[in-house]
């Protein structure tokens, strides 16, 4: 599995950077998220089906550490989250 989505993430990251072209800071800043917010939801599906990757990633603190996202986007995700809860009910 680890080395599916290193192929993924690889391939991701060669399609990204030959589309989205530039050189200047804002341009560099865009490609790294996009690659950095598709490796993380390649990430949180693998906890959701592997023990393995649960356990290296048990919240989304661990993910923070890794530098997979940034404290203000979990911050709007728990945001989204939560008022997703008061759409079910």
């Amino acid at each position: 599995m680890h080395v599916a989505y290193s192929v993924q993430c690889n391939l991701l990251d060669f399609n990204v950077f030959n589309l989205l072209l530039g050189i200047e800071d804002e341009e560099r800043l865009l490609r790294r998220t996009i690659c950095r917010y598709t490796c993380l939801s390649i990430t949180q599906c693998f906890t959701l089906i592997s023990t393995q990757t649960k356990k290296r990633f048990p919240t989304t603190d661990h993910f923070i550490a890794a530098g997979l996202l940034m404290e203000n986007e979990k911050h709007a995700m728990e945001d989204v989250i939560a008022g997703m809860g008061s759409i079910n009910t």
